[in-house]
């Protein structure tokens, strides 16, 4: 039986966040095979997953945002 590392996993904390949002400015700057996609996708869906887990911003009423 072969077994595969996984190469991305779920966020758990800032320092890996940082250095998947690195990974994927670099993905974003080479030529897009169809692994490269893959690789893209992923990672923009775990950055993304782990920006609603952690969103620290509360949804603000844009008038009364205005009227502050």
């Amino acid at each position: 039986m072969v077994t595969t590392a996984i190469k991305y996993t779920v966020i758990k904390n800032k320092d890996q966040y940082n250095e998947y949002c690195d990974q994927l400015e670099r993905l974003l700057s080479e030529n897009h095979t169809d692994q490269v996609q893959d690789e893209i996708d992923l990672l923009t869906l775990l950055i993304e997953k782990y920006d609603e887990d952690n969103n620290t911003f509360q949804e603000t009423d844009p008038i009364t945002m205005l009227r502050s």
